[in-house]
C-alpha cells in the first residue's frame, strides 16, 4: 500500500507542478521568462512539488475555516439575533447550536452523501484508466488520506468555534473528531453495499434527487436549530459513552467491509465511465443545466434556410444568423423579464387605482426617487451578458477559435462591437419597460409632474445597463474563462465579477440619484467604451483563445 501510495503521490504531484509551470507562464509580464524547459528541470520540479504540497495543505485549512465561520458560526449569530432577540447564547446554548448543526451536516450529510469511494473526477479518470493504479489500492489510500486528513484538520479548528467550552475541553474535541472519522467510515461502507447491490451511485443515479437535498438541508438544519435553540441535551446525546462506542464500533466493522470488499474493479469501470461522460462528453443535459441548452426541436427548419439576411455580409451576417437561430436560447429569460416586469407594473397600478390618491399614496411617490440604488443593483442581477457569453462560446466560438484568422486583432474587434449592439439591445428593452412602468403609476398617483423629475434616474438605469454589457463582454474577452470541458476557470474573470458585484452592491448605500450622478455614469461608460476597445485591440488577440 505504501508504495501505490508513493506512486500516487507522485503522479498528482508532477500534474499540480506541470499545471503551476503552466499558469506561471501566462502571468503578463513574467511569463514569458518562464521557459519550456522547466517542465524537465528535476530539481525545480522538486521544489515546485514541495510548493505544491504545502499549498494544498494550507487550502485545506483555509476552505474548513471558512466553512466553519460561514457555515456554523455565522448561522449561530443570525439565530442568536432572531430567536434570542439579540441576547448573546450562554456558552452552553453555543456549544449546544455548533455541536447540532456540526452534527446534522457532517455527521450525517457529509457522511453519506459525498464519499470518497464515489469519486467520479479527473483524477480517477487518469489513475485508474490512463496509469492503471491498482482499483483497490486506489480506493482505499483515497478514503484514509481524505478521512484521515479531514480529522486533523477539524482537531485543529473545532476548539476555535467553541467546542473548547465543553468541560472536557480538548478531549471533547476528539471525541468529535474520531465520532466524525467513524461515521466517514460507515458512509463510505454503506456506499459501497448499495453500489454491490444495485450497480450504480444513487447520487449520481437520481440527481434532482440529489440537487433537492442539497437545497433543502441547510434551510432544515438551520430553521430546526433555530426553533430548538440547538437542543442543550444534544450535548448528553452525541457526546455520551454509549454513542461514542457504538459509533466506534459500527466504524471498526465498516473499515473490515471496505478492506474486504472485492469489486473495487467493478467500482472503478463505473467511475472511470462515468467521469469520462462528464469530463469528454458532456451531454445536452449538462448544457441545461448551464442555462444554455438547446433541445432537438429548439432550432426550426425555417430558421436553417432562410434568406432574410442576404443582404448583411461576414461577421454581420454571421451573428445575424447565430441570434436568429437561437433566439429561443437568447430570449428565453428576455421574456421572462419582460413578463414579470409588465405583471409587478399593471398589478402596482391596479392598487394604486383602487386606493385612490391618498396621502400616502402621495408620500409614496415622493419618496420614488430613492428606490434608484435599488434599481441600479436590479440592473446588474439583470444583466444577460454573462449567459450570453456562454451560449456564444459553448454554440460558436469553441469552433472558429481553432482557425487563426479569427484571433486577428480587426476581427475581434469587429466582432466584439456587433456583440455588443446585440447584448445592450437585448438588456435596455426591460429597463425601458420598467421605466415606463414606474412611470405610469406616477401617472396614475396623480402627479405626472414627478416623471419629470425622475428622468435622470431613468437615464442612469440605461446608461449603467450599457456599461455592465460592455464591462462582461471585456471580461469575456479578456479571460476568456470557458473551457472546452464545459467548467469556467479564470482567477482575473473571478476577481473582477466579484469587483464589479460588491461595486452595485455598493450602490445600495446611495440615498438619491442627481443629475450630476447620471452625468458621471454617462461619461464613465464613455471612457470605459473607449478603453475596452483600445484593451480588446491589444490584448485579446493572445487571451482570447481555448483553454
Amino acid at each position: 500500500m505504501l508504495q501505490t501510495f508513493m506512486t500516487m503521490q507522485f503522479i498528482l504531484c508532477t500534474i499540480a507542478t506541470n499545471v503551476l509551470i503552466y499558469r506561471l507562464q501566462h502571468i503578463p509580464l513574467i511569463g514569458k521568462k518562464i521557459k519550456n524547459s522547466w517542465y524537465k528541470n528535476r530539481t525545480l520540479k522538486s521544489i515546485l512539488g514541495v510548493y505544491a504540497i504545502i499549498r494544498k495543505i494550507v487550502l485545506q485549512f483555509v476552505r474548513k475555516g471558512i466553512y466553519l465561520f460561514t457555515m456554523l458560526m455565522v448561522p449561530i449569530f443570525l439565530i442568536e439575533d432572531i430567536v434570542n432577540g439579540g441576547r448573546e447564547f450562554t456558552d452552553q446554548q453555543w456549544l449546544a447550536c455548533m455541536l447540532y448543526i456540526f452534527t446534522l451536516l457532517n455527521l450525517f450529510y457529509g457522511a453519506f452523501m459525498r464519499p470518497s469511494v464515489a469519486n467520479a473526477d479527473e483524477e480517477d479518470f487518469i489513475l485508474l484508466r490512463q496509469m492503471h493504479v491498482d482499483a483497490k489500492m486506489y480506493y482505499l489510500i483515497n478514503m484514509l488520506v481524505k478521512i484521515i486528513g479531514e480529522s486533523i484538520v477539524f482537531l485543529v479548528l473545532l476548539p476555535f468555534v467553541g467546542f473548547i467550552d465543553h468541560p472536557m475541553n480538548f478531549l471533547f474535541t476528539a471525541q468529535m473528531v474520531i465520532l466524525l472519522a467513524m461515521m466517514r467510515f460507515i458512509g463510505e461502507a454503506v456506499t459501497l453495499l448499495v453500489f454491490s447491490h444495485t450497480n450504480n451511485i444513487w447520487f449520481n443515479t437520481y440527481k434532482k434527487i440529489y440537487g433537492l437535498l442539497v437545497l433543502s438541508i441547510l434551510p432544515v438544519t438551520y430553521i430546526s436549530c433555530g426553533l430548538l435553540k440547538g437542543t442543550p441535551n444534544i450535548i448528553d446525546y452525541i457526546g455520551s459513552p454509549i454513542t461514542f462506542i457504538i459509533a466506534v464500533a459500527v466504524g471498526i466493522g465498516s473499515i473490515f467491509y471496505t478492506i474486504k470488499y472485492k469489486g473495487y474493479k467493478k467500482l472503478a469501470a463505473y467511475n472511470v465511465k462515468y467521469s469520462s461522460l462528464e469530463e469528454l462528453a458532456v451531454n445536452q443535459e449538462e448544457l441545461e443545466d448551464m442555462d444554455i441548452g438547446i433541445g432537438e426541436n429548439e432550432i426550426k427548419k425555417e430558421d436553417i434556410h432562410t434568406n432574410k439576411y442576404d443582404h448583411l455580409k461576414g461577421y454581420e451576417y454571421l451573428h445575424a444568423i447565430f441570434f436568429d437561430r437561437h433566439k429561443r436560447l437568447v430570449r428565453k429569460k428576455w421574456k421572462y423579464k419582460m413578463i414579470v416586469i409588465g405583471a409587478v407594473s399593471l398589478l402596482a397600478a391596479a392598487v394604486l387605482l383602487y386606493l385612490g390618491q391618498t396621502p400616502e399614496v402621495e408620500e409614496l411617490v415622493d419618496r420614488s426617487e430613492h428606490i434608484m440604488p435599488i434599481l441600479l443593483f436590479l440592473a446588474y442581477c439583470m444583466c444577460s451578458g454573462e449567459k450570453i457569453c456562454k451560449a456564444l462560446f459553448y454554440h460558436c466560438d469553441v469552433s472558429l477559435l481553432k482557425y487563426g484568422y479569427y484571433h486577428e486583432p480587426k476581427t475581434i474587434l469587429s466582432n466584439f462591437k456587433i456583440r455588443l449592439r446585440y447584448l445592450v439591445k437585448l438588456d435596455l428593452q426591460p429597463m425601458l419597460l420598467l421605466c415606463a412602468g414606474i412611470s405610469l403609476n406616477i401617472a396614475i398617483a396623480g402627479q405626472p409632474r414627478k416623471i419629470i423629475g425622475l428622468v435622470p434616474m431613468f437615464l442612469t438605469l440605461l446608461i449603467a445597463t450599457a456599461f455592465l454589457d460592455i464591462y462582461q463582454l471585456f471580461l469575456y474577452y479578456v479571460f476568456q474563462p470557458y473551457l472546452e470541458t464545459y467548467k469556467t476557470k479564470s482567477m482575473g474573470y473571478t476577481i473582477c465579477s466579484s469587483a464589479m458585484y460588491l461595486i452595485c452592491y455598493s450602490c445600495l448605500q446611495l440615498k438619491v440619484v442627481s443629475i450630476w450622478f447620471t452625468i458621471a455614469v454617462a461619461v464613465i461608460t464613455g471612457i470605459w467604451m473607449m478603453i475596452s476597445f483600445a484593451l480588446i485591440y491589444k490584448l485579446a488577440p493572445r487571451r482570447f483563445k481555448l483553454k
